[in-house]
């Protein structure tokens, strides 16, 4: 993971955290708001009454369903995390763009 993307993440999820710490609680005590979206996808930020106290969801906003998670103790350890769902996600986005270009290829070769 380059500096940039350990930057980014660190920004990200100590800005989320903050707003974490003024979110009212669920009926079941957990906390929640969005780190961060784009595509379709968003990454939430959880905390909850539990041994693991903070976690980190990639949600499919298609489908709303969880395609990612990883839970934590401390903000520092959940940078890492973050910066690796961005890392991720450029991949995936690359692998797709790529895909895209071959079926037009093919397209436009028959």
């Amino acid at each position: 993971m380059d500096s940039a993307d350990i930057h980014r993440a660190k920004r990200l999820l100590l800005a989320a955290y903050n707003n974490l710490q003024i979110q009212p609680r669920s009926l079941h005590t957990v906390r929640t708001v969005i780190v961060v979206r784009w595509g379709t996808c968003k990454i939430l930020l959880r905390e909850t009454p539990t041994t693991m106290p903070l976690w980190l969801e990639v949600i499919d906003v298609a489908s709303d369903m969880v395609t990612d998670r990883v839970g934590f103790l401390t903000i520092d350890e959940g940078i890492p995390h973050l910066g690796t769902f961005f890392r991720d996600d450029r991949t995936r986005t690359r692998n797709a763009v790529h895909a895209g270009n071959q079926e037009l290829r093919l397209a436009c070769a028959a």
